[in-house]
């Protein structure tokens, strides 16, 4: 929110006290001149170049955070980072013990190993029971002509049934046999290549440069595949504020932006703008990034995004006086009776946004000569003198 109006509560505030504790001003200049002519410090006014910013409350915030998770289970060994810690891309962050991996990966070969010799072994078998399967088939077809010439009893090609049938059924056996002990090799093969991927992921990585804000595990604690145990916050850290609906259009994208901190000022750049408003808030979310990396998060800043270049007419705060709620500056006119005098006149002011030690007069009629210290006890129609 603006805070133009603030500015001008405290102004009011200071102007009153300035008029009402002015005899106590130690900026009051001295005069030797007569009593009836007065000596004060002016300033000519001239327009001067300024710039109206909106001005808002923001909260520093990360980019973006990530939920680390091992890939693989097994017992936590080291922690090699801490809370609050940053890192880089590449890190080890938390390490599994890899011992268990290791028996895991070895147990994993072996089988590989007897499932290899297990195939083998079907393969050879089933070459004997399809030789021995050709024998007795070759010997059946035989056997079947001689049975139906009627040159072989019946209880001979009964017998060549039955050994062509046995040596037909353990062929088709050997062959569902080699089947799944192929199968049971492709198993093998996908478990070794697993523990072998477990084993190279027993240590977590950072993905990002970022800053460690939670770990979630401890030594010796047993972690599972898929469970978060770590969360990491990206390095640069960004402001986010709300922008009111009527300041909306005043705000875009890679527009720069001033960020203040504890009296110090670093700049940013809007990099967001939410194209609809917050249905709690009615205000558009707005993402500035910043240049101080420093900046703690979750705390509160304040925000100045500056507008376009105007001109306008500034005085010192202390050479306003309030008199009965309306603001005044004395203005200084030529003395034709004296060219070195000047004659003082009030000039009724309305005040802007006040910039450092001034503030700004919004109806200035035209340049003049405005008193900025000695204004102590001056009157309509005194006669001055400008002293540098």
């Amino acid at each position: 929110m603006r805070n133009k109006i603030k500015y001008l509560a405290l102004l009011s505030i200071f102007v009153l006290s300035t008029s009402l504790l002015m005899a106590c001003s130690s900026n009051e200049v001295v005069s030797t001149l007569p009593a009836d002519i007065k000596t004060v410090r002016a300033e000519f006014l001239r327009e001067e170049a300024y710039t109206e910013y909106l001005e808002y409350t923001g909260y520093v915030d990360s980019e973006k955070s990530v939920d680390l998770a091992f890939l693989t289970s097994g017992t936590v060994d080291t922690i090699h980072v801490t809370e609050g810690e940053y890192v880089s891309k590449g890190d080890v962050l938390i390490s599994l013990g890899e011992e268990t991996l290791k028996r895991k990966l070895s147990s994993q070969r072996d089988s590989l190993e007897s499932y290899t010799i297990s195939v083998s072994q079907q393969e050879n078998n089933l070459k004997q029971a399809e030789l021995q399967f050709e024998k007795e088939e070759k010997n059946y077809i035989a056997m079947d002509s001689l049975f139906n010439q009627g040159a072989i009893s019946k209880i001979d090609y009964e017998n060549a049934t039955y050994a062509y049938n046995t040596a037909r059924i353990n062929y088709e056996n050997m062959v569902y046999s080699l089947e799944a002990a192929k199968e049971s090799l492709s198993q093998s093969r996908t478990a070794l290549e697993q523990a072998e991927e477990e084993y190279g992921n027993s240590d977590l990585i950072s993905p990002l440069d970022g800053l460690i804000v939670s770990i979630d595990t401890e030594l010796n604690q047993s972690v599972n595949i898929g469970t978060p145990v770590i969360t990491v916050q990206k390095d640069l850290p960004v402001v986010r504020v709300g922008i009111p609906v009527d300041d909306y259009k005043q705000v875009n994208v890679d527009q720069p932006v001033f960020i203040i901190k504890d009296g110090e000022e670093s700049k940013g750049k809007i990099t967001k703008v939410a194209k609809v408003p917050d249905q709690s808030t009615r205000t558009y979310a707005v993402e500035i990034s910043v240049d101080d990396t420093s900046l703690i998060y979750s705390s509160l800043v304040d925000i100045k995004i500056p507008l376009e270049k105007k001109k306008g007419y500034f005085v010192p705060l202390s050479s306003v006086v309030n008199i009965n709620d309306i603001n005044y500056v004395f203005m200084l006119l030529k003395d034709n009776a004296d060219p070195g005098l000047y004659l003082v006149d009030q000039q009724e002011v309305t005040l802007g946004s006040i910039y450092n030690d001034k503030v700004l007069l919004l109806d200035v009629p035209q340049d003049m000569y405005v008193a900025i210290e000695g204004v102590k006890n001056l009157k309509i129609n005194d006669r001055v003198r400008i002293i540098e």
